[in-house]
């Protein structure tokens, strides 16, 4: 098996011990151990939908020519990097010019919950991120949304042919989608022109050095494509191949932001945009937020 493996790419029996066994000669520890580690500290990892669907195809060669649609419901969070597992269709996209993929990622159940995955096994971080582990804390929401929203953008430069017309990504809002675009409203429409706005106020201070405009170790940035993506959510209900099934809310006044904070620089926009604990409460039928995050990634 490669050493760095397609992250939609599910290994067999034989691969996962071979890398039971790099990790055993890298640790010194008994393969038994990662196992017994797992089962007792460790949470659910699972296979994406799109995962699951690029390893159906690739075993059927004779047969997949004949497939026209595909729907793969990211209803769960799931290992390796699942927003860009689309990426491993392609192959199948070119050699199928009648395949349409749809796919529908749940916000609550999923994209919400995959802001931070643990280190070191520590899941229980993961359920207590502030003082009210009810609350979904405003600043683990944008960076994970946006990054499902460029990936999905990028696929027609990654290869796949007429993407915007074969590929659909919904942002799924049930149960709830009034509160979910509350959250888009407040949260991410923020987070958009808080970032252009940063953008701008660092364009001031090195007019001479346009390329200094990489902000993806700063909080306040999440990817460049990010704000102008939302915009066009905003304005024409699509962005390429993203839709969502709620009002994902109004693009906010950049200038105006500009105007309040005329003499900050890039560490006080950094430092501005934390919000220090203000989060959001789940409402029926979703159970509350730590029990929902409970379930979905601890062993119960």
């Amino acid at each position: 098996m490669s050493q760095f493996p397609d992250p939609w790419i599910i290994p067999t029996e034989s691969e996962l011990l071979d890398m039971a066994d790099m990790l055993t000669y890298k640790y010194s520890l008994p393969r038994t151990a990662y196992r017994e580690y797992w089962l007792a500290e460790g949470g659910k990892y699972r296979f994406s939908a799109a995962a699951a669907a690029i390893h159906f195809l690739r075993s059927i060669p004779d047969a997949r020519c004949h497939i026209r649609n595909i729907v793969l419901d990211e209803d769960h969070n799931s290992v390796a990097h699942p927003e860009s597992h689309v990426l491993g269709l392609i192959p199948f996209c070119r050699e199928n010019p009648s395949l349409h993929i749809v796919r529908r990622a749940s916000l609550w159940n999923n994209i919400f919950q995959s802001a931070l995955w643990p280190h070191s096994g520590e899941w229980t971080k993961r359920i207590q991120r502030s003082d009210d582990p009810k609350l979904l804390l405003a600043d683990d929401i944008t960076r994970p949304v946006a990054r499902w929203m460029v990936e999905a953008a990028a696929l027609g430069r990654m290869g796949m042919p007429q993407a915007e017309d074969r590929f659909t990504l919904i942002l799924d809002g049930d149960p709830t989608p009034e509160r979910t675009s509350e959250i888009f409203n407040q949260v991410l429409q923020r987070d958009a022109a808080w970032q252009e706005a940063t953008v701008r106020r660092l364009a001031v201070e090195h007019p001479d050095d346009p390329d200094c405009i990489i902000l993806e170790d700063w909080d306040c940035y999440t990817y460049r494509a990010f704000p102008r993506l939302l915009k066009d959510l905003v304005r024409d209900g699509k962005s390429g191949s993203i839709r969502c099934n709620f009002d994902p809310g109004q693009s906010q006044d950049v200038d105006a932001l500009v105007a309040m904070h005329p003499d900050w620089d890039i560490d006080a926009w950094d430092d501005g945009w934390l919000r220090h604990g203000v989060g959001f409460t789940t409402e029926p039928p979703l159970l509350d937020w730590s029990e929902m995050m409970r379930r979905n990634v601890l062993h119960m």
